[in-house]
Formats: C-alpha cells, structure tokens, sequence
C-alpha cells in the first residue's frame, strides 16, 4: 500500500487513484476503517463514476456494513445497467447476510443473461460457493481454469465476502496448480 500511497500523492485530485486506493485497502486489509477515507475522496472528487461507486460497495462489503453495502450496490448497479461486477458483489453480501432467497435471485439473473452475454465462470463460483452449493461452485472453477478466466485468480485472493470459495480446499488446490 506504500507504494499506492506514493502514486496517489503524484495525483491527489485523481478520483480514479483514490478509488483503486480503497479497493486495495478492502481486498488486502479488508476490515481497515481508514479505507472509508479513500471512498469519500474519490466521493469527492467525482461521486458518479463507476470506479467511485463501486469502491463504496466494495468497502461497505469488507466492512461488514450491509446497510449501505446494500445501498451502495444498488447505486452501482444503477449507474452501471448491472455490470457484473456489483451485481456480483450484491450476491455474495446478501449470501453472508444470510439472505439466501436474495443472493439466488441474483445469480438467478446471471444465469438468465449468461444465455445473451458473457459471464465469467468465476462469478458462478463465487455465487454457488457462497449458497452453500459446493459441487457446483467447484464445477464452475473447473470452467473457469479451462478457458483461463483472469477472474479466477484476481477475484481468489481477498475480496470481500468471497471467503465461502476461498475456503474450499479443492479450490486453494486449483490455484496451486
């Protein structure tokens, strides 16, 4: 994070750089309040953009806040036309809340929109993994290491609520591999 620090003091009016500032803090250091700082910078300096409201979701995930986890995932989703990413993020929140009834309907939708467009296996995996659903999830890692998702890889090493697929050890096996 030193070095992400001295990168954003190069541009400190970059809502971009305090963005990518709080998602590392909430992927690597994820239960550090200070990450809320970086959120409200990029907040300030460009409150629409994507980057800026997703970083928020991001946050309010690794936080454990699931008030405007929630919230902040309906914004980016909103603002977004549902992208993947926050669509994503909304699930596994709603999953480690306990509300499985929700999380199924958002991979429900994915599922849906699989048929006309792109999803990458490793958000199924993540999904399925964080309903309790393990031969499924482990299927989809199984997809997902067959056409080489960068996802795979990027989205396993400590983002927010993705624990659930993480702790599977036939999953720590594949990235080994």
């Amino acid at each position: 994070l030193t070095d992400l620090k001295e990168t954003y003091d190069r541009d400190p009016r970059s809502a971009y750089s305090a963005a990518i500032m709080a998602i590392c803090y909430a992927c690597f250091n994820s239960k550090d309040p200070s990450m809320e700082k970086w959120v409200e910078r990029a907040e300030e300096l460009d409150k629409d953009a994507f980057l800026t409201v997703w970083a928020r979701q991001i946050a309010m995930n690794s936080l454990g806040d699931y008030e405007r986890g929630v919230e902040s995932g309906q914004k980016a989703l909103a603002a977004t036309g549902r992208h993947i990413f926050p669509l994503l993020q909304l699930g596994l929140l709603l999953a480690a809340a306990g509300d499985k009834e929700g999380a199924s309907a958002i991979r429900d939708e994915a599922r849906s929109r699989s048929h006309r467009e792109f999803m990458a296996p490793t958000s199924f995996a993540l999904l399925e993994a964080a309903l309790g659903n393990r031969d499924s999830a482990l299927e989809y890692c199984r997809q997902a290491l067959a056409m080489r998702d960068p996802q795979f890889v990027i989205f396993s090493l400590g983002w927010p609520v993705t624990e659930a697929l993480r702790s599977m050890a036939e999953h720590r096996a594949m990235l080994r591999d």
